[in-house]
């Protein structure tokens, strides 16, 4: 079932994979909270948006 997101984070857009996987990078430097809302689609069909909150933390 294809899917996608219909919001653009504060901090960096994510990017829907071939395999309908979402794949999110914040910006170089960034420590915070980001969102982004996503729907699934079959394209007749729209589910209601679900948001996605995520914490980006340091990687050192």
């Amino acid at each position: 079932m294809p899917s996608h997101a219909i919001l653009r984070p504060i901090e960096r857009t994510p990017a829907l994979g071939g395999d309908n996987t979402v794949d999110y990078a914040a910006r170089p430097g960034y420590i915070g909270e980001d969102s982004f809302m996503f729907i699934v689609t079959d394209g007749i069909i729209e589910s209601e948006a679900a948001k996605v909150t995520l914490q980006v933390i340091s990687r050192e």
